[in-house]
C-alpha cells in the first residue's frame, strides 16, 4: 500500500533531525577533549608537612581552654627483657664425685615438674626452648643442647649453683637487663626417686634404684668387735668402721665402712680404693653419715653425672643369752688341760680354745682353715675364746669373752669349777679348818702374809693333784 506524500515528508524531517544531533554531539566531545590538558601537582618541599584538612578545627586559644590531655602517643624505641625464670630453674646439687677435681664437677640443673635435669659443667652454655602452644611446658631444655637464642650460665658460690641468664634479640644484640633476672642463685631441692632419670644405669647385673643395698641382700649389724680385739695388726682397719656384708653363699663379701670412705665395684663386689686413678670409671659409693640406726651412702655413675642417694638400715639382731650353752667344768688335767661337759659330751678343754657354738652343738676351732672361714663369715655363731683361769670368791674358773653370732657384742664370762653335793660339803670343812688361820694371817704383818700366799699356792698344788687322781679314775 502506497504512502501518503506527507507521511513520507514527516519521516524525512524526523531522520534529518536525529543525523544532525548526532554530528553535532560528536563534534563537541571533540572540541572538549582537545581543549583540556593533564594537571601536574605542586611537589611538596622537603622538610614541609603536608597539612591535612580537619572539619571540627579550633583555634588555639580553644584547646588551651580543654587543659592536659589525658591520652597521648608518644614516639619510642622497642627495646627485649630477659624473661623470669627464678620460679621455674632449680638446683638438684652439685654432682662431684669424690675422686674428681672441682673444675670436672657436674651441676644439676633442672626445670620444675620436668625430669631429667641438665647435668652441666662449669661455666657450659646450658640453651633453653620456649614452646607457646598452651597446654604444654612452656620452657624446656635444648635438645642435644642444640643453640638457641636464650642460654644460661651456671658457676659455684659458697656452695650454691648461681646461673647467669642470657638472650639475643632479633639484631642479635645479647640482652642482660634487668639484672636481677640475669644473674640469680638456684633453690636446692632433692631429686625425686620416681622418675626414670635416676634408674637408667646400671651397678653389675642390678639396675640402680633405692632398693639397690636390698637386692644385693646388704646387711649392717655394726663394728666387728671381734676383729677389733683380736684381728691383730692384719685387721687394723677394721677398728672403728662398720661391718656390711653383702651377698650368700660363694658372692659374700664383707667391707668395713666409716663416714667419708668410698668404694667401688669392680669384679662384682665392693672394695675399698683410695680416690685416684683406681677410682675411675667405675660407679663409686661414699659413706656420708653414720648415726645409730642408719648409715647414709651417696651412689655415682662411673662418669660423674648422675648421684642416688641410698640408706642402708642396721638389722636387728638378738640378745646374748645366757643360757644358750652349758659348760661344766669336771677337773683338771694340768693347768692348762681341763675335763669338761659340754652338751652332755665330755671333752678335752684347753685354756687358750677357741669354741664356737651353733645350734646347739658345740666346735672346737682348730685349724686355720676353720678360722678363716669363721673371719670371712662362712661359720657363724656365738664363740667363746679361753684367755686361761682365775681364782674368784676362792674358786679356781675359766675366764674368757662370749662374742654374739655377729660379733657386735661380747661380754666376759667365768666357768667355774663343778661340784656335786659331797664335794661341796668337803669344801665346806676345809673353809673351817682354814678360817682361824685365815683371821691369824689378818692380823700379822706382811711377813706373815708372805707365808700365807706361799701356803695358799702348795693348797693350789694340793688341788691339782686330787683332781689328777680323779681323772685317772675316769
Amino acid at each position: 500500500m502506497p504512502l501518503h506524500p506527507w507521511i513520507l515528508r514527516k519521516l524525512n524531517i524526523i531522520l534529518g533531525s536525529c543525523l544532525f544531533a548526532f554530528l553535532l554531539l560528536l563534534g563537541a566531545m571533540f572540541v572538549m577533549r582537545s581543549k583540556t590538558t593533564p594537571t601536574i601537582p605542586p611537589v611538596p618541599p622537603k622538610n614541609s608537612t603536608p597539612e591535612i584538612p580537619f572539619a571540627f578545627k579550633c583555634s588555639p586559644e580553644a584547646y588551651n581552654a580543654i587543659g592536659e590531655p589525658f591520652l597521648y602517643l608518644t614516639k619510642g624505641i622497642f627495646t627485649s627483657k630477659l624473661p623470669d625464670l627464678r620460679p621455674l630453674l632449680v638446683s638438684y646439687g652439685i654432682n662431684c664425685r669424690p675422686d674428681s677435681s672441682k673444675e670436672k664437677a657436674q651441676l644439676l640443673i633442672g626445670i620444675r615438674g620436668q625430669l631429667p635435669p641438665a647435668s652441666v659443667k662449669l661455666e657450659e652454655k646450658v640453651y633453653l626452648k620456649h614452646d607457646p602452644r598452651p597446654g604444654v611446658h612452656r620452657w624446656g631444655f635444648s635438645e642435644n643442647n642444640t643453640p638457641t637464642a636464650i642460654w644460661i650460665e651456671a658457676e659455684v658460690k659458697d656452695n650454691q649453683i648461681v646461673v647467669r641468664l642470657k638472650m639475643k634479640d632479633s639484631q642479635g644484640k645479647i640482652i642482660k637487663e634487668p639484672h636481677e633476672l640475669s644473674n640469680f642463685a638456684l633453690p636446692e631441692i632433692p631429686l625425686p626417686q620416681n622418675g626414670v632419670y635416676a634408674f637408667n644405669w646400671q651397678v653389675g647385673a642390678d639396675k640402680v634404684d633405692a632398693t639397690l643395698l636390698t637386692r644385693q641382700k646388704a646387711k649392717w649389724f655394726g663394728q666387728d668387735l671381734f676383729l677389733q680385739n683380736y684381728g691383730g695388726d692384719e685387721f687394723t682397719f677394721a677398728r672403728g668402721r662398720e661391718r656390711i656384708e653383702f651377698g650368700e653363699g660363694a658372692s659374700q663379701h664383707v667391707i668395713f665402712a666409716k663416714e667419708g670412705d668410698i668404694f667401688v665395684y669392680t669384679n662384682d663386689m665392693w672394695q675399698s680404693v683410695e680416690a685416684g686413678p683406681e677410682s675411675h670409671g667405675k660407679p663409686l659409693l661414699q659413706v656420708k653419715k653414720v648415726s645409730e640406726q642408719s648409715i647414709s651412702f651417696i651412689l655415682w655413675d662411673p662418669e660423674g653425672k648422675h648421684k642416688v642417694p641410698l640408706e642402708l638400715f642396721r638389722t636387728p639382731e638378738q640378745p646374748l643369752n645366757p643360757n644358750s650353752f652349758a659348760i661344766k667344768l669336771l677337773g683338771a688335767r694340768t693347768r692348762q688341760d681341763w675335763i669338761a661337759e659340754i652338751a652332755g659330751k665330755r671333752t678335752l678343754l684347753r685354756t687358750d680354745d677357741w669354741l664356737l657354738w651353733n645350734a646347739g652343738k658345740c666346735e672346737r676351732l682348730l685349724s686355720n682353715q676353720q678360722i678363716n672361714e669363721y673371719l670371712s663369715g662362712q661359720l657363724r655363731g656365738e664363740l667363746i675364746i679361753l684367755e686361761g683361769t682365775e681364782k674368784i670368791n676362792n674358786e679356781l674358773c675359766l675366764i674368757g669373752y662370749r662374742f654374739n653370732e655377729y660379733r657386735t657384742k661380747f661380754t666376759p664370762i667365768c666357768i667355774p669349777l663343778y661340784k656335786t653335793l659331797d664335794s661341796m660339803k668337803d669344801s665346806k670343812e676345809r673353809k673351817q679348818e682354814t678360817l682361824p688361820n685365815q683371821i691369824g694371817l689378818e692380823q700379822n704383818g706382811a711377813a706373815e702374809d708372805d707365808q700365807n700366799s706361799q701356803n695358799t699356792s702348795d693348797d693350789e698344788d694340793e688341788e691339782y693333784e686330787d683332781e689328777d687322781d680323779d681323772d685317772d679314775f675316769i
